[in-house]
């Protein structure tokens, strides 16, 4: 049975298995899109984490519908790939990111969405990726300077070519012209480091963490700021309301 106190958005950032296996009690949903973090405030949520987000086929989540969750008492936590955008931007505000990827957007790092942004199998096969993150491109990068299988020039020229394609094209198999002998062989044994899924397991272990050893700490503070109703946040909400109790679990 899941726990409707804790909704977590997930989808190609790591498999529904691995994550039931850290947080089982939590209510595991589809990428966030837009409307969606406002749907499960409204049902009641006192713990939301974005991990996963629609972008492209469907309306990303909206700033305002974070800031009305936090306005109401929701922790937010952000991690990986959308969630670590979000967080990024509205950590002021009080929603709480977790991980590499949101610290290198939160310290300017990385500043483009591309870097996290994936294309994957629909919903049905799990959102298993099918292209690679930029930001798992760059760890495995740095790792492979770390071993000294990859020069500094050969990395940038690595680097180079995977930011020029589409996140769409984002492949290893489209990089492999450009590995070196060294390279190649420490890619094959070590593959590919996965900064995204990390970051993910992090942030449920987290949740996991502090709903056993210190319920008290998902009491949310009060917001340090006012929450303003505009016409497009009670339209938007009402189109969420229209969906509450209809929102698919994973």
């Amino acid at each position: 049975m899941s726990d409707l106190q804790t909704v977590v958005f997930l989808g190609p950032s790591l498999s529904l298995d691995a994550a039931r296996a850290l947080l089982p009690q939590a209510d595991f949903r589809p990428p966030v899109a837009m409307g969606d973090v406002l749907a499960a405030c409204e049902a009641g949520a006192r713990r939301i984490a974005l991990i996963d987000g629609f972008f492209e086929n469907r309306p990303a989540v909206f700033h305002k519908e974070i800031l009305f969750a936090l306005s109401a008492g929701c922790r937010v936590y952000g991690a990986s790939s959308m969630g670590a955008l979000r967080a990024a931007e509205l950590a002021a505000f009080g929603m709480e990111g977790v991980g590499a990827v949101y610290a290198a957007f939160a310290d300017g790092t990385l500043e483009d969405d591309d870097e996290v942004a994936v294309t994957h199998a629909p919903g049905e096969f799990g959102f298993r990726p099918v292209s690679e993150a930029m930001v798992n491109i760059r760890a495995t990068i740095a790792a492979a300077i770390e071993a000294a299988v990859l020069a500094p020039q050969e990395a940038a020229g690595i680097i180079h070519t995977a930011k020029e394609l589409s996140y769409k094209e984002r492949q290893w198999k489209a990089l492999e012209s450009l590995f070196p002998p060294a390279f190649a062989v420490w890619f094959a044994a070590h593959g590919p480091v996965d900064v995204k899924g990390a970051d993910a397991r992090q942030l449920l272990m987290l949740l996991a963490a502090t709903a056993v050893s210190d319920p008290e700490r998902d009491e949310a503070s009060e917001p340090a700021f006012l929450f303003q109703h505009t016409v497009y946040f009670e339209r938007a909400r009402d189109e969420a309301r229209g969906r509450n109790g209809q929102m698919p679990s994973g």
